[in-house]
């Protein structure tokens, strides 16, 4: 999936629910019955989404109408039309898996390590508490 403009990545202004993405102007279709204009774009999944009904005008004047409410980018990206779950779905299936690597060396449980570190603690008071012997020990 080709990188998708800054721009472009927020949602149609009103369809965060239906596209995950702004389309770009050129995107749009238009069907009219002379009186006024649907625009609508058709997603991958084959779902129609109405983005507007205007009055019959000239197409880049309805078009730059869209562009100032947000629904679409003039002279934006052709960008995919998709659903915010199936762009979820694609950037998780993109997103490379991790094999867990063994460690080079074998890892201590909680027990054995508190084990030896008690052993090396009370070997401490041990050595701090036997019998002093001379200062010099050259000296009988």
């Amino acid at each position: 999936m080709n990188l998708i403009p800054l721009h472009q990545q927020t949602p149609p202004a009103g369809f965060e629910e239906e596209l995950a993405y702004r389309p770009a102007c050129s995107q749009l279709k238009a069907a009219g019955d002379g009186t006024n204009t649907e625009f609508f774009v058709t997603r991958g999944d084959g779902e129609r989404v109405s983005l507007a009904t205007l009055p019959t005008k000239e197409l880049a004047q309805n078009l730059k109408t869209l562009g100032d409410w947000g629904l679409c980018k003039p002279a934006g990206e052709i960008v995919p039309l998709i659903s915010p779950q199936d762009a979820i779905a694609t950037l998780a299936a993109s997103v490379p898996t991790v094999e867990p690597v063994a460690p080079p060396f074998p890892v201590l449980g909680v027990g054995l390590t508190l084990l030896v570190g008690s052993a090396i603690a009370a070997a401490a008071v041990v050595w701090q508490k036997r019998p002093a012997g001379p200062s010099n020990p050259w000296e009988i």
